[in-house]
């Protein structure tokens, strides 16, 4: 897929040479669950229950509901297709191992980022979600991702592959605008804060649930947000939908999402 990113290459069960990382399939690495416990949403509709406490990022600075191709790169290729279905951003990844990923500039860099969107995995084995990066999301990123299994996963790309960081049971939230039996699409929310402390602070919501809070080598600021995916097995195909972007306080004044510039569609192979 002619996007900003890809990691074509096999991942398996082996220590990383960062911290407590694993480089493997989204679907195969396993680690201590998570505990977590949702509360019970709205009885006229779903709202984020943001427990234990809110995300601090409240500026908005990028929104895309994806009612057309605005910055993101609409095509197909031998690695999988990427198109907007019914107000949706939809991608098919047509290989094994693959992973790809894809990022807007952000207006002007950001010490604390939240990206979030919502994510419903259609078919296949593999997980989607949002990241956060400097300059090179394919350099160096951080992502939150949920898999159809009912796995909520966090990692991070190095040099251009996929690492798994932490991963747990996701945690359930009875959706009231969803009928009984229906795929669950899942909000997925990724925090991403500069620490002069010479580490950053990586939280992640999913529901509005706190399910991680990860420490890791510092990159920000904020320079870039965007989208991921990364399949198992070809088929793996997610639905991306209300993709958005908040800053602090640094964020005011920021121009609107138009001026958030196309990603660059320069793909990086994996070595």
């Amino acid at each position: 897929m002619r996007i900003s990113g890809r990691d074509t290459a096999r991942r398996s069960p082996m220590r990383a040479p960062f911290a407590g990382a694993v480089t493997a399939a989204l679907g195969m690495v396993v680690v201590a669950v998570v505990s977590v416990t949702a509360q019970q949403p709205s009885p006229t509709g779903w709202t984020p229950t943001w427990s234990p406490a809110p995300p601090d990022a409240s500026h908005e600075v990028v929104r895309d509901s994806f009612d057309s191709a605005g910055t993101w790169w609409i095509g197909s290729d031998d690695v999988g297709t990427s198109n907007i279905v019914n107000g949706d951003l939809r991608w098919t990844i047509a290989k094994d191992r693959q992973s790809i990923w894809d990022a807007t500039t952000l207006p002007r860099p950001l010490q604390e980022a939240r990206v979030e969107a919502t994510v419903l995995v259609e078919d296949g084995v593999g997980a989607g979600g949002p990241l956060c990066a400097g300059a090179d999301e394919s350099e160096r990123a951080i992502w939150a991702a949920v898999n159809g299994e009912g796995e909520w996963l966090v990692g991070r790309i190095a040099d251009s592959h996929i690492q798994v960081i932490e991963r747990g049971e996701t945690p359930t939230v009875r959706r009231h605008d969803v009928p009984v039996g229906a795929p669950y699409p899942t909000l997925v929310t990724l925090e991403c804060t500069v620490d002069p402390e010479g580490v950053d602070h990586y939280t992640v919501w999913f529901e509005g649930v706190q399910v991680a809070d990860v420490v890791d080598e510092p990159f920000g600021p904020f320079l870039r947000a965007g989208l991921i995916a990364s399949a198992d097995a070809a088929g793996f195909s997610v639905l991306f939908d209300d993709f958005a972007v908040f800053g602090g306080p640094e964020a005011l004044g920021s121009p609107g999402a138009s001026a958030a510039a196309a990603p660059s569609p320069s793909g990086v192979p994996a070595a």
